[in-house]
């Protein structure tokens, strides 16, 4: 196996130790080399270095420290030999803080110190910490090719001489650890690359492969654990305003626990000005490289609050928003606990793209979740309106059984009562006229007093055939044909009495078309509304009445007109109510059921009907009937 650089000349100056020291050196440096080149993670490389050099100088301690990815800080990245408590306290150093270790890092030149108190009195900083230390120090700068990534420090608990073997042993250790550093970092960087790549397609396959919430932020956010975070969090709105942590993932369930209850005690807004929130309110995303002690301490949060965020152990973290169409739906937290794996730019890139799926992802399952919850409700109001249908469709059925059994007493009733009066009235009528016949000259009063009970049996007589009119239009069925309207009006003028007007018609017939319906009926309707319109006009000195018809929107409408007196429209809807009359019968006759059986008739065809008028301005009356 060939030796690094320096190797041989190590070999060769073995006069320099006695035979048992040499023996030891060259077989340290094998162990280091093949460790070395065994070793594949910077973390491997590390651990190595800091054993195997402590064992082979004799060292009581050592460790290696990193710069941090913010160029500011050395890390400690592996240590050995140090009380636990001192090693945390001074894991993380400022590079402005003036050390052994920050000075050999800046200049790039090994620092030895072979006694504590020369330490002392360079480094004042550090005096607290070495004032009940006697001993001597080390700290190597680990560079290539000019660039420093980080530092090798020993300690001894005695003073001791660093020779020419030491130091050139030293120096050779700390190139070889460089160099192993930046080859295993190279190596890291591509797996790393590797690890993004396969996350990315897990993730993707995850996105597509559900659109239920809850499946996918849990399986998104254990994806993430251990290879790109300690910690995974993921906020969402909820409708009080606070960002709910949905999900919390980190490989130790008691970390989970504790993070569950730091969150429930101290809630996050939608609407702060720090951190997660202030995050969701921007959209804009944050990276914190590195959080050093001296940033618990400065945070102005209470003590206790402080307390509780350092046993979370953040030392890097970066919090993104979620966005759909630019605005915010949730937040992604990303956390690691050390320095050493502290995010990187590429890291922050690499989370937006995490993050920007991830809201696509979210969106979709939450409008699959409101389309579900819309179709439950959709079908839950559709079985209310079936239920609703049936019992409606049951109560028709029992109401229209109601009815059909009132309109057959009620055809019973009016045919019992044409029977019952017509033979009184028939007597009636009879004897009135015997005794008129028999009256002895000069007896005008009893002749006026037997011509009012003639009229008044007469109209009895009209009201009793308008019900059995009105009731038969309502009960038979329509036997509907092609109708031809102007013969039809023909027809029906043809048979009017008109001998109660003083002057004689002029009628004014417009194009009339032909229409579906039953002919006997709709004669009905024309003959009721030609009579009232002669009526009305038997004593005006030129009496016009008007017929026309239109078509619009599939419905015809049929149109009388007349110049009579007309009637006030305040009272128009009673003309269509049986027995309601505008006029006393004493200046019209008229038993007030015509136009409530045209009313009838014009409803069976599927039509309306409707009047309007004004006082000495006659009287119009439109019906429609569809096509």
């Amino acid at each position: 196996m060939s030796h690094p650089a320096g190797g041989e000349d190590l070999v060769n100056r073995h006069d320099m130790l006695d035979e048992s020291r040499a023996h030891t050196v060259v077989d340290t440096w094998r162990r280091i080399t093949q460790a070395l080149g065994d070793a594949v993670t910077p973390e491997a490389v590390i651990n190595t270095v800091v054993d195997e050099s402590v064992r082979l100088l004799g060292a009581d301690a050592g460790s290696v420290m990193l710069v941090t990815p913010d160029g500011q800080h050395l890390e400690i990245r592996g240590t050995t030999g140090y009380d636990p408590g001192r090693v945390e306290a001074w894991r993380v150093l400022p590079l402005q803080r003036r050390t052994p270790s920050t000075e050999a890092y800046v200049s790039q030149t090994a620092i030895l110190i072979e006694r504590s108190a020369e330490a002392i009195q360079a480094y004042p900083a550090l005096r607290e910490v070495l004032a009940q230390v006697t001993g001597s120090f080390a700290s190597l700068p680990l560079t290539v090719r000019d660039q420093t990534l980080g530092v090798l420090a020993l300690s001894f608990y005695t003073e001791r001489r660093f020779d020419a073997t030491d130091r050139a042993f030293l120096s050779t250790l700390a190139n070889v650890c460089a160099q192993s550093l930046q080859r295993s970092a190279a190596r890291a960087e591509a797996h790393l690359l590797n690890t993004r790549l396969q996350f990315l397609a897990e993730a993707g396959a995850i996105l597509s492969r559900s659109l239920d919430l809850t499946t996918i932020l849990d399986s998104l956010a254990r994806l993430t654990v251990p290879d790109i975070a300690d910690w995974c969090v993921i906020y969402l709105p909820d409708p009080d305003g606070r960002l709910e942590p949905v999900t919390i993932t980190h490989q130790d369930p008691q970390m989970v626990t504790l993070l569950q209850h730091y969150t429930r005690r101290y809630p996050t807004h939608a609407s702060a000005d720090s951190g997660v929130g202030r995050v969701y309110a921007t959209g804009q995303p944050e990276l914190v490289a590195t959080i050093t002690d001296e940033m618990y301490e400065t945070a102005s949060i209470p003590e206790e609050h402080r307390r509780d965020l350092r046993q979370l152990h953040l030392r890097s973290i970066i919090t993104v928003p979620m966005l759909v169409a630019g605005r915010p739906i949730g937040v992604l937290g990303f956390g690691r606990t050390t320095a050493a794996r502290a995010y990187t730019p590429d890291d922050f890139d690499f989370a937006q793209q995490v993050a920007a799926r991830a809201g696509k992802a979210v969106e979709n399952a939450r409008l699959h979740r409101e389309l579900q919850q819309e179709l439950t409700a959709r079908l839950a109001m559709q079985q209310v309106l079936d239920d609703t249908n049936a019992h409606l469709e049951d109560r028709v059925r029992e109401r229209t059984e109601e009815l059909q059994n009132l309109n057959d007493d009620l055809q019973a009733f009016a045919h019992s009562v044409s029977h019952d009066l017509r033979t009184p009235i028939r007597h009636i009528t009879s004897f009135a006229d015997l005794l008129s016949r028999h009256l002895p000259p000069g007896t005008d009063r009893a002749a006026r007093a037997l011509d009012q009970i003639k009229h008044g049996a007469h109209r009895l007589s009209a009201t009793v055939d308008g019900l059995l009119v009105l009731t038969r239009s309502s009960q038979q069925p329509l036997n509907c044909t092609d109708v031809a309207l102007d013969a039809l009006l023909t027809d029906v003028i043809a048979d009017l009495d008109v001998s109660a007007a003083l002057h004689p018609v002029e009628w004014r017939i417009g194009p009339l078309p032909t229409i579906r319906g039953d002919a006997a009926l709709l004669a009905l309707v024309m003959q009721n509304l030609l009579h009232n319109a002669v009526k009305f006009t038997a004593h005006i000195p030129q009496p016009v009445i008007d017929v026309s018809a239109s078509h619009r929107e599939a419905t015809t409408f049929i149109t009388v007109h007349d110049n009579g007196p007309g009637f006030d429209p305040t009272y128009a809807h009673k003309l269509f109510q049986p027995f309601q009359r505008l006029h006393h019968p004493a200046e019209f006759e008229g038993t007030g059921l015509g136009l409530a059986n045209v009313r009838r008739i014009v409803q069976r065809h599927g039509g309306h009907i409707w009047a309007a008028s004004a006082p000495g301005q006659g009287a119009t009356f439109t019906f429609t009937l569809p096509d």
